[in-house]
């Protein structure tokens, strides 16, 4: 072992995220660790815990906050940069394409697109797209994939009907 955190407190919810030589990892905070040496950097409490995966864009890591919001801190400072109160999702991954994070709500029908670096909606949220499973999404540069109960598809140019 290269070396442990005895002290961590808090639940696991998501894959770690490693980004340059920090580890980020989620719980009732999040934890920014100095990769190589184990150091606790520093631990940002997340109003309703984490509730899934990280995600990184230039300086800001992105946050979904449980069902009351997302933000986006500082990675390396943990101070939070943004906040968007408006995506109540309930899902498990973030997921990064463009500078814009995408994610679904499994129990509002939502597809939710906000931008990485100022935290406003990129003018494709709230589409309704039926109760979603979880992972519900991939992206590639060509086309976004939505699972719902009626799924759909569309190119990255246009809006997921």
């Amino acid at each position: 072992m290269v070396w442990q955190y005895p002290d961590f407190k808090g639940y696991y919810l998501a894959p770690p995220l490693v980004d340059g030589d920090r580890l980020y990892v989620t719980g009732s905070s999040v934890f920014c660790f100095d990769l190589n040496t184990g150091n606790l950097l520093w631990e940002k409490p997340i109003e309703g815990g984490v509730d899934g995966s990280l995600v990184a864009h230039n300086d800001i890591l992105v946050v979904q906050a449980g069902q009351v919001g997302m933000c986006g801190l500082n990675k390396y400072t943990g101070t939070q940069v943004w906040y968007n109160k408006d995506t109540d999702a309930n899902t498990w991954e973030l997921i990064l394409f463009d500078g814009i994070v995408y994610c679904t709500s499994s129990g509002y029908g939502r597809l939710y697109a906000v931008n990485a670096e100022t935290g406003l909606p990129s003018g494709k949220n709230n589409r309704p797209t039926g109760k979603t499973p979880k992972p519900a999404m991939r992206l590639s540069p060509v086309r976004a994939w939505l699972s719902t109960r009626s799924a759909g598809c569309c190119t990255r140019r246009t809006s997921i009907m």
